[in-house]
């Protein structure tokens, strides 16, 4: 929890120094319908395959612009390997949006290599 909340208070930090209005947001799970672009995970998968964790399960955590562009990633939680946290965070900021209201979405992710 206490991530959670020092990753709004960056993107209300953020917010307030681009002049823009603040309003509270909560994190909803995004739907496919949301997104607009999901770049591959062949990376990802690459790094999973190397870590020798054979299966992890994490929530990304994206805030976005009205756009549609991820501004800011952040991990719910690890999936136990450095290296994989960074390929997800990594493609987790290449992801792109239909555009909306500016907010905090959540997307659910995981790996088995079994």
């Amino acid at each position: 929890m206490k991530r959670i909340g020092l990753f709004v208070i960056l993107i209300l930090s953020a917010a307030s120094a681009l002049g823009q209005e603040i309003q509270p947001v909560q994190a909803h799970v995004l739907s496919a319908t949301e997104i607009a672009f999901k770049p591959s995970l062949s990376e990802v998968l690459g790094v999973l395959a190397r870590s020798g964790v054979s299966s992890a399960s994490t929530n990304v955590l994206l805030a976005y612009d009205e756009t549609g562009k991820v501004i800011a990633v952040k991990l719910d939680h690890t999936t136990g390997s450095k290296a994989l946290d960074a390929a997800v965070l990594g493609w987790a900021a290449k992801i792109r949006l239909n555009p909306q209201q500016a907010g905090i979405g959540s997307l659910p992710i995981s790996f088995d290599s079994r």
